[in-house]
């Protein structure tokens, strides 16, 4: 039922692929733009708390979606969906903690490096050696993270390299996805996925209330405990939640409809919406060096991806 309710909004004349791909860049792109809106909320609300309160509304609206569509919320195989909600989890609290001062573009690059650690976990746990294009493949990719983040300029923070290791963690999500969990039910991932942020958030957001630390401009969000949230910060927190959970269903919908090696450069559809929105909501401009490495981080990522798949 998903699946004819998305794809009757489109043209009939168009392939199944093809409305998969014009559903997952929709998607990511809502991402893009929900992702944008955080700094929005992080001068009052933490990043523990925000994942806690958005966590509550996408759980409601993950099971409102499955007894809409008729997608099982109960796992096969616990330790496993577990294991890829941990691995997901702390991809998502590494990659939200530095939107408050990092442009989501910029992050974004650094999160879509997952296809480069990819193959790095492939050789180190599969023993699957990459070929001499992988290779090639990898060294552009890095020389793309080196152009976004530019460790030699003088404002440069190490906390700028969290998208990057976020980037590895949501790595092993993918593998341990494709691998382990292909036969669960896409809303039982979703629904582990955000009871999981979400009491990770609680427990963040409690431990920063418990024991304060000494904050910097770069740590307030990510190191924020509660705090009484204003009805401007909830309502934004609300419609990241709704960004989020449709972006959740029409990714489902995709994923469900082609294969995932033709959907791959769909995803960095993601960096032209956070790129866009950034721009129009807070003025970020791309540097040419951040474009230039953007379009490497996509050419490797995308090559690499493809090249998984077919193995």
């Amino acid at each position: 039922m998903q699946r004819s309710i998305l794809f009757k909004l489109l043209p009939s004349s168009l392939s199944a692929p093809l409305k998969s791909g014009i559903l997952l860049a929709s998607g990511i792109s809502m991402l893009g733009v929900s992702d944008s809106l955080v700094p929005l909320i992080s001068n009052d609300t933490g990043l523990g708390q925000f994942h806690f309160l958005r966590s509550i509304i996408a759980v409601i609206g993950v099971i409102l979606i499955a007894r809409k569509t008729g997608l099982g919320l109960w796992p096969k195989r616990w330790w496993l969906v577990l294991a890829r909600s941990a691995a997901i989890i702390m991809a998502m609290m590494l990659f939200f903690s530095v939107l408050s001062f990092l442009p989501s573009a910029v992050a974004g690059a650094g999160l879509f490096t997952s296809p480069i650690f990819v193959l790095i976990l492939l050789a180190i746990f599969y023993r699957i050696l990459p070929g001499k294009r992988r290779i090639v493949a990898v060294a552009l990719g890095s020389a793309g993270v080196w152009l976004v983040l530019r460790p030699d300029m003088e404002d440069f923070d190490l906390l700028h390299l969290l998208p990057v290791i976020a980037g590895a963690f949501y790595a092993g999500s993918i593998l341990i996805t494709n691998r382990y969990c292909a036969d669960e039910s896409p809303m039982c991932l979703s629904l582990f996925y955000f009871t999981g942020l979400g009491l990770a958030g609680l427990a963040v957001a409690s431990w920063f209330s418990l024991s304060p630390l000494e904050i910097t401009d770069n740590t307030r969000f990510m190191m924020a405990g509660f705090s009484a949230i204003s009805i401007s910060n909830l309502f934004w927190i609300m419609v990241m939640a709704v960004l989020t959970i449709i972006s959740v269903w029409m990714l489902t919908v995709a994923y469900q409809s082609a294969d995932a090696s033709y959907l791959v450069v769909f995803e960095y559809s993601y960096l032209i919406s956070a790129g866009i929105t950034g721009w129009l909501i807070w003025g970020n401009l791309l540097s040419l060096s951040d474009i230039a490495g953007m379009v490497l981080i996509i050419g490797a990522g995308s090559f690499i991806s493809y090249q998984t798949a077919r193995m």
